[in-house]
């Protein structure tokens, strides 16, 4: 997404300096209550603002200059300087808000700050529209995005690094494409619920837990992602008897060196003391249709064999066909209580 400097409100005109240390949240608080007036987009030259917890009014964009790596960041850099707020960039009730081109700095301050946050008590009817794009949410002590109960938000070419989960989402409607979350403390991406959503073109690699960890979904698609040297599972999908997933598929992705045996732990990182013992590097249980197809599993050194490559249980009017395990784990997949219409063929194991 390209932002025009040109026009817009910006933060500087609102008294912001940018320098990194003098509070600019008031600055930009007011830059944005002055564009929900006007309907404008506020606009975040390159620089780098301290800032507390800011709150985005509905149908504003809050937009800068993606300038970042894995390592580094340039252009505009928010750093969050409250250890008692919940987030750096709080969406709840911005509906149509849209949050583009900045790196957001946890700084590692409080004990569970997320970078953007929404949060609603139940399920809204009404469609929140949330768009984020171009963004980078690095080093904060909690999730780099939290969403609770949200319906419809797109995630598009964004980065997750060392944070607690890179992404939490719960709710309807996600459009999560181009995503890198990568050496986050926890899961690249987790889930309790989600309905109706396409996880599409993303890598989840070196998280210390699973790549994707999805407890129940509906409706979902995941196609053409990477998981690579996860702690755990690159993918666990596992649901429980009570509530089960339904309509899930999984398409043309890899899986490289997750579940490896005796990875070392990596400094700044949560430890995984009670965690259970993955089964492999993809992990489903307790499914209603379910589709795995042409997707390949490997290791690039037999010393990181997982158990299994692909471990599916409890699975009712399900297909595996078509995927490449040849010596991906010590055994290329499990298969357990395949029920109603179960298929699996023209695998290469």
């Amino acid at each position: 997404m390209n932002t025009d400097f040109t026009t817009g409100i910006s933060v500087l005109s609102h008294g912001a300096l940018g320098d990194g240390v003098h509070d600019d949240t008031e600055a930009f608080q007011n830059a944005l209550l002055a564009a929900e007036k006007t309907r404008e987009h506020v606009v975040v030259p390159a620089g780098r603002y301290a800032v507390r917890e800011l709150h985005i009014p509905a149908h504003v964009s809050l937009c800068g200059l993606a300038s970042y790596t894995c390592d580094t960041e340039g252009g505009s850099v928010l750093l969050a300087c409250d250890p008692n707020a919940v987030c750096l960039i709080d969406l709840t009730n911005a509906k149509g808000a849209v949050i583009c081109g900045l790196t957001l700095r946890g700084e590692e301050v409080g004990e569970c700050v997320h970078g953007i946050f929404a949060e609603y008590d139940k399920k809204e009817e009404t469609t929140d529209y949330f768009h984020i794009e171009d963004v980078k949410c690095t080093r904060f002590s909690g999730d780099g995005i939290h969403l609770v109960n949200v319906n419809k938000a797109a995630i598009h070419h964004c980065m997750f690094h060392n944070n607690h989960c890179g992404v939490h989402f719960d709710g309807c409607d996600l459009q999560f494409i181009d995503n890198r979350a990568c050496y986050n403390r926890n899961d690249g991406f987790s889930s309790g619920e989600i309905t109706l959503s396409h996880l599409i073109g993303c890598r989840f690699d070196h998280n210390q837990t699973n790549g994707v960890n999805i407890t129940a979904a509906r409706g979902l698609q995941l196609h053409a992602n990477s998981y690579e040297a996860n702690a755990l599972c690159g993918l666990s999908l596992c649901a429980q008897p009570e509530k089960i997933s339904e309509g899930i598929s999984i398409t043309g992705s890899t899986f490289s060196d997750n579940a490896a045996p005796n990875q070392p732990d990596e400094p700044n990182h949560d430890t995984q003391t009670d965690l259970p013992a993955p089964h492999g590097q993809m992990e489903i249980r307790y499914v209603n249709g379910l589709s795995v197809m042409a997707n390949t599993c490997s290791v690039s050194d037999p010393a990181l064999f997982a158990e299994f490559g692909f471990w599916i249980a409890h699975a009712d009017h399900a297909t595996v066909t078509s995927n490449a395990m040849h010596q991906a784990a010590k055994h290329a997949a499990w298969y357990d209580d395949f029920r109603t219409d179960g298929k699996t063929e023209y695998n290469i194991e």
